[in-house]
Formats: structure tokens, sequence, C-alpha cells
């Protein structure tokens, strides 16, 4: 960590404060042989990058760390000095800072030793496995939840986000179907492909558009969520261009950054247990002309539906769905569907066991030249593998 009072005065002004947690090792200060190159257990226990700093309603300030070695930790921190915090008792979410923690050395027996030196709780572990592809922890607060983003897989092509939350900040994390991820610093267990999915490799249609420039977005991860004054949620990360793209001479290597808008949506049909989902069309400000309400009857047309399932560096493609006004629909999805024009849901029921609502809302089409103004919806379902993702391309009156 470094200090400074002026941030433009270059180099010579900040000062150099010093270490606050580094990578830790549970297998003793000399565990680190390899049997082979595919041997992942000779890792680190806790992988120091990645950090996201987050600061509690009742002030309390923490760090979440971690990549692709066993999970994700979490440390306390001293808010006067950014170091891990000494506590005046063994309640560590309440008790009062008194100080900077006495730091232990950075290799253990085991991975509890590794706790009490100071180098953090284990709050999500993907699986068994030192070589976890999980990263880039995110971690904020809303409706009474902690809510931990963070990265799946490889950020090339599958790169990918979900979700999980919990009522402490210290765990447990469940997903949104009730997989529990662990905080059990000896016990590996942990979810291995937890849901909902955030973000994921797709591709909007573009023949309609004759563009042939349309290729989608893959490596969509790594992501910061933060608010506006007005209550509204974002999604900002990288997202690469997929690979042999014709005129990029390193393929695969253009990285972008990108901000969605993240919208609450309920984990079942109209209900009032909320999710952050995010966009899939990038954020833009919508003119205040197209800024009024939606109506049912603007529904009412040709859309491009995605779902958004787990598909190992493959990226979903959209398909063609039509909505009708006497609420059937055909195409990506069969059945019926209806909309609340106060709570912007919309609901399938694609077969008489499912229903997915799914928020509606204004954003730009991308993928049109000149962009212009369309609806998308995005939302999900707690027993459904995937995330719904849509886009209108063209309003029909029947």
């Amino acid at each position: 960590m470094a200090e400074t009072t002026n941030p433009n005065g270059g180099a010579s002004s900040w000062e150099d404060k010093g270490f606050v947690v580094c990578s830790s090792s549970d297998k003793g200060k000399d565990g680190y042989s390899r049997a082979s190159t595919s041997d992942w257990d000779a890792y680190f226990y806790f992988n120091a990058i990645d950090p996201s700093y987050f600061i509690d309603d009742d002030g309390s300030h923490w760090l979440v760390y971690g990549s692709w070695h066993s999970g994700f930790a979490l440390v306390r921190i001293n808010p006067e000095t950014g170091k891990i915090a000494a506590v005046s008792s063994d309640d560590y979410l309440t008790g009062t800072v008194l100080g900077d923690f006495d730091m232990g050395f950075p290799w253990a027996e085991t991975a509890t030793i590794l706790k009490q030196n100071g180098y953090g709780t284990r709050i999500f572990s993907r699986g068994t496995s030192r070589w976890q592809p999980s990263e880039a922890p995110e971690l904020i607060k809303y409706n009474g939840y902690y809510w931990l983003f963070f990265a799946n897989d490889g950020l090339d092509v599958p790169y990918q986000t979900r979700v999980v939350r919990s009522e402490k900040i210290q765990g447990p994390y469940k997903s949104i179907s009730g997989v529990v991820t662990t905080n059990d610093v000896e016990n590996n267990s942990g979810g291995t492909n937890l849901f909902p999915i955030v973000t994921h490799p797709y591709k909007f249609d573009d023949s309609d558009n004759g563009l042939g420039s349309c290729y989608g977005w893959v490596g969509i991860s790594h992501c910061a969520v933060f608010s506006d004054d007005e209550g509204n949620w974002y999604y900002m990360s990288q997202q690469r261009l997929p690979a042999d793209i014709a005129g990029i001479n390193a393929s695969n290597a253009v990285m972008l950054g990108a901000v969605r808008k993240i919208v609450w949506t309920p984990s079942t049909a109209q209900g009032s247990d909320l999710w952050p989902m995010v966009l899939p069309e990038r954020y833009a400000e919508i003119p205040e002309s197209y800024a009024e309400k939606i109506t049912k009857d603007e529904l009412i047309g040709e859309w491009q539906h995605i779902n958004l399932v787990y598909n190992y560096a493959v990226m979903d493609e959209a398909l063609p769905l039509i909505l009708h006004k006497d609420g059937t629909m055909e195409g990506a999805l069969n059945g019926t569907w209806d909309f609340d024009s106060d709570s912007l849901l919309m609901t399938f029921r694609p077969n008489s066991a499912t229903a997915v609502s799914v928020k509606v809302c204004r954003e730009l089409n991308w993928e049109a030249k000149p962009r212009v103004p369309t609806i998308v919806y995005t939302g999900t379902q707690k027993n459904l593998s995937a995330t719904y993702w849509g886009k209108q391309v063209a309003n029909i009156v029947e």
C-alpha cells in the first residue's frame, strides 16, 4: 500500500506504507514439490491478488482477495492504517478495532493456523482442486444481503461471471438454488458450477441488418459493481472480441472495457426474492423522448432470444422469438407470455412446469447502424441453469 496527499505529484509524492497481505501456504515453508506439471496440489492456499475493498454499513472495513488457488479470503482492515486489523474480542465482525494485527508467517501446517496468523477466512471455494478457475471477487451489499460476484474460467474466451450471496459478510455464501460455498478453512468442498450466470460469451444475430460486423463478445468478466445517487446499479468489466477475427493481428487480444446496467429480477416468476442480473446490451443514456413507460403493445413483434447457458469457451447465440398480441409466442420459446407494466416484468411460460420473469428495459441496439433505441430483457429462475437475454428487433402491431 502507498499513500499520498497529492495524486498528481508524481512518483516522489507517494509514501510506501508497506505490506498488507501476501500469498500463503498451508503446506509449511517448503511444501511445494510437484510430481508433474499437472500436479496442482502444490499451489498456495490463498493467492493474494485481485483485492476488492468494502466498507460495511456499520463503518467496518474489509478486504476480499484471491484467485485460482483454494478460493477467496476475507480479512478485516484497520481503517486508520489500511492494514489487517486487530480486534478487541473474538467477535471478528463487530469487535472494536484496536490497531494492526501482528501478522504471523505466511506458511503453516494447516489452513486453520494461516487464519490465526492473519491471512483471512475463506468465504468461497469453487471446488476441491488447488487449481480453481475462479478469481476477481467483488463484494457489494443490497437489500440485506452481501453479494459476491466472481469470474469463472480462463480470461481469454470462456471468462464469465457468477454471483452468490450471504446474510453475513463471512458467509456462508449460497447460489440461487441454495448451493453453499464453503467458509470452512480445512474443507475444500465448494460449488463447481454455480448459478445464476451473470455474463457469458454471447452473440446477437445481425443478419437482418446486413452488417456482417457483429462478432459478439467473449471474456466478459473481472467486474466492478457500483451504484449511482439514484439507486441504479451498474456492472463494469473487460470484454474481448472472439478468436480469429480478420484484421486483428493477435487473435482474441483486443480487450475493451464496457458498462452494463444491473436490474434486480425475481428468482421465481413474479416473486419477491431479487437477484442481480446484467442487461445484454451495453449501457447508454436513452434520449428523454424515448424514456416513457413501456407498454405491452410495444413488446409485440420480433425478438432475438439467448439462452445464456454454461458452455466452456462456446458463445451462446441468439435465436428468433416472436411475441404475439394474443399472448402466445413461437420460435426460441413456445407457450405464452404476459407483461406487468408497473413492475416491468415479462413472464414467459414455455410449458406448464416452467415460468420465468424477466425485467424489461430500454437500451440501445448496438448491432444496428446507426444505433437505435430498442427494448431488452434479462432474468433467470432458481431451478433454471440458464439466464434469459433478449433484444427486440421489430415492433409489429397485429
